[in-house]
């Protein structure tokens, strides 16, 4: 399996607490996705009675999501290493939780808004979070785990999306681009 980078772009003042709340949030969800890309595989290797090709190294390093820099500079960045298209899931949907919320703050800014402005915006909102918890359902649906299964993986993906989200509406964390070393 090949290796992805990303860089998530902060801003601001991080505790410690908080710097390791978010490289956590990155973990669990990205456990979450290896997990679910492992099932996958081996209902594929069932599927097709396909002998299994190795992936990652003996000691399953590869599916090890990696700090491999961080600048805590204001502003900085953390550079994460993984599994190519965990990894790249990873990074799309740090993106959706950071694309949310600056379109909610973007509208809120610079106008002022009727009571139907403000109705239709929160409720906009509102079904914005309903796609990414119905996109987090889905995940836990095919990933084909009983139902307490599901539930824990759910609970997962939810805090950790929390957590992102209030250092993206806090102004810490405000973008997450593709990456290579040279950069």
């Amino acid at each position: 399996m090949s290796q992805t980078r990303f860089r998530l772009r902060i801003d601001g003042s991080w505790s410690a607490k908080e710097m390791s709340d978010l490289f956590q949030s990155c973990e669990r969800i990205y456990v979450q996705l290896a997990a679910f890309h492992s099932r996958e595989l081996q209902r594929e290797i069932k599927r097709q009675s396909i002998e299994p090709e190795p992936s990652g190294n003996a000691d399953g390093r590869e599916k090890v999501l990696m700090v491999t820099a961080v600048s805590y500079s204001s502003p900085g960045w953390a550079d994460f290493l993984g599994a190519g298209e965990l990894t790249g899931h990873l990074k799309d949907f740090i993106l959706g939780i950071i694309d949310r919320i600056i379109e909610r703050k973007d509208r809120e800014q610079g106008r002022q808004l009727t009571s139907a402005q403000i109705e239709a915006a929160a409720l906009d909102n509102y079904s914005k979070q309903l796609e990414l918890l119905d996109q987090a359902f889905d995940f836990a649906e095919r990933a084909d785990l009983n139902d307490g299964q599901r539930q824990a993986m759910l609970n997962e993906i939810l805090q950790s999306s929390r957590t992102l989200g209030k250092a993206v509406v806090d102004g810490r964390l405000n973008s997450v681009v593709e990456h290579s070393e040279n950069q």
